[in-house]
């Protein structure tokens, strides 16, 4: 563009903002774009005398209601609005409003971002050909669809729920002289309807929100029936129902690319789905991509790339391949074919599993759960023998003598076992010891220690809290973890080793072939990401909150249990 357009470009911009303020008290996408478009038509006119109708009647019929619907002013307003955009349309030419309409939509509405470094990565691994059928579901304003359009002659079709977005997309692709058609449609209803209709490519930038919130029982009982089997529930992540109705519209052979949060690749909800998924070879890759790809999705994402009939998943870890900026991360053409590349072959940053591969690791589909070692990229790294005061043991009862110890009656002595931690938390009622002997002293557990099971993937850590005058001791296959206060922050190290690349750390670090078993040697070895204490601190607030929304449910749950076991006994009372 030359500097005089550049200038009139952005001046129009800000008088069409002026507009928004002022007639529609909203700086949304959508009516930045309405507007824009009327004053394209306007601008178009050779009539100076143009009325409002006429230019309606210089659209079609489906965008007439959209603009009437969007703009359903009190008959007065809408006179003074039309004025003020007659007006505007004759100053500037109708290539000025063309070009505006035709941007990129991130620098207007976050929530429909599709930055152009993901559309790359993304077209290279759809792999495109000419004559292919390709289907963006939640296709937005089109921004994607118009950047591969622009590229390959495919038959291109949207699927968008938001009436106006779709309305937005119509008009934008009308400008492309290529095959695009866009529908409006709840893409997961429309594929369990689906009438025999697939495609060779499909692609999907989702709201990132949970399948409660999305469909209807009747919806739910139908994916549950598509697998045969119940995996679906309320909390199940709404990617993996794309997902599955991605793979519904597939052709044999044909290629999806599903964009999802990295929550749903190792969440406990979901496992019963990943486990379908692998077992019936419907997933082909999982590509982990860089933080902050896209700067309104606040999340670690991933790609899940389905195509039918595999016989293993490669898992790719990406995460630190890009470019980093102060505030947005992109990805080079060289990034680009680094990643395409360990996609297509393997490599350093890559693993190949089956469904015996993952299922003692719960069906996750975390790359960096499997990675050795030498795959697992970290920020300050610091041995994890250097951050800890000591590494110790349980006390060495077995069964036998905890029978003979074991009080029913309560005392001030309690002891925890293995059994006793579930997600992370020490259970309440531990049982009561009569006695202890003074040589097991030692063994007690100070407030603050850190439990960590040795042997038996996944592994188990909790955090212990002493009241009062009370002593607990440990006892089977765990150690006890005192970090250093001053270097270490005892709940952020607990969040770090039950994350991705804390548990691939543990992983990393076990011998034994039956039974992984944890070395100390290995663990005090073993490094770990340790941010200054500041971060620690914010990262562990964000942690123990989230622990306490958990058992608050959790105490929510046993309520809501009890009431209903007691039910049948509460209608006879009545």
């Amino acid at each position: 563009m030359d500097k005089i357009f550049t200038n009139n470009v952005q001046q129009a911009e800000w008088e069409i903002k002026n507009v928004i303020r002022e007639y529609v008290f909203s700086n949304e996408y959508t009516y930045t774009m309405l507007v824009t478009y009327l004053l394209y038509k306007a601008s178009s006119s050779i009539k100076h005398n143009l009325s409002y109708n006429d230019v309606l009647e210089t659209m079609s019929e489906e965008e007439r209601m959209l603009i009437r619907d969007s703009f359903s002013f009190s008959q007065e307003k809408s006179e003074r609005f039309w004025q003020h955009i007659r007006g505007l349309a004759f100053n500037y030419a109708p290539a000025v409003f063309a070009h505006i309409l035709m941007q990129p939509v991130n620098v207007y509405e976050p929530r429909a971002e599709r930055p152009e470094s993901v559309n790359r990565l993304l077209e290279n691994i759809l792999d495109l050909h000419a004559g292919e059928k390709v289907l963006e579901t939640c296709s937005g304003v089109g921004d994607t669809l118009l950047a591969l359009a622009e590229k390959h002659n495919c038959s291109f079709y949207g699927m968008e729920l938001v009436s106006q977005e779709k309305g937005v997309s119509i008009i934008r692709t009308g400008f492309v002289p290529k095959d695009i058609n866009i529908v409006q449609g709840n893409f997961v209803n429309k594929a369990l309807e689906n009438d025999g209709v697939e495609y060779d490519k499909i692609y999907s930038f989702h709201p990132l929100v949970k399948l409660v919130h999305y469909v209807s029982d009747d919806t739910m009982d139908a994916l549950n029936a598509e697998f045969k089997c119940h995996p679906f529930k309320r909390m199940s992540a709404l990617d993996w129902a794309m997902a599955l109705s991605a793979v519904k519209c597939l052709k044999l052979g044909g290629i999806a690319v599903v964009f999802v949060a990295d929550g749903s690749l190792s969440s406990n909800v979901d496992e019963a789905i990943r486990r379908v998924f692998i077992e019936k070879g419907l997933l082909k890759a999982v590509i982990s991509l860089p933080t902050k790809l896209f700067a309104s999705r606040n999340v670690n994402m991933s790609m899940l790339v389905l195509s039918k009939g595999n016989q293993f998943a490669r898992l790719v870890n990406a995460r630190n391949i890009c470019q980093e900026g102060r505030r947005q991360n992109t990805l080079s053409d060289e990034d680009i074919t680094k990643i395409v590349n360990l996609y297509n072959n393997g490599g350093k940053y890559t693993v190949d599993v089956a469904p015996g591969d993952i299922q003692p690791y719960g069906y996750s589909l975390s790359p960096e759960r499997y990675m050795t070692l030498d795959n697992i990229e970290l920020k300050n790294p610091v041995e994890f023998g250097r951050v800890v005061n000591e590494i110790g043991r349980s006390a060495p009862l077995a069964a036998r003598q905890l029978d003979e110890l074991a009080s029913e009656e309560p005392t001030d002595i309690r002891y925890v076992r293995l059994a006793d931690i579930q997600d992370g938390i020490i259970n309440d009622e531990l049982p009561y010891l009569k006695s202890i002997e003074s040589r097991h002293e030692r063994y007690l557990l100070r407030d603050g220690d850190l439990l960590l099971s040795k042997m038996g993937a996944p592994f188990k850590t909790a955090i212990v809290k002493i009241e009062g005058n009370e002593k607990i001791l440990p006892v089977g296959n765990m150690y006890v973890i005192r970090v250093n206060n001053d270097k270490i922050d005892v709940h952020y190290l607990k969040a770090f080793l039950e994350s991705s690349k804390g548990i691939a750390l543990l992983n990393s670090i076990t011998s034994g072939t039956t039974i992984p078993i944890i070395n100390v040697d290995s663990l005090q070895r073993m490094p770990i990401e340790c941010p200054d204490i500041a971060k620690q601190e914010k990262i562990a607030n964000k942690y123990q909150a989230i622990c306490d929304e958990i058992a608050l449910l959790k105490l929510k749950l046993a309520a809501a249990t009890e009431r209903l076991s007691n039910v049948i006994d509460e209608e006879e009372v009545e």
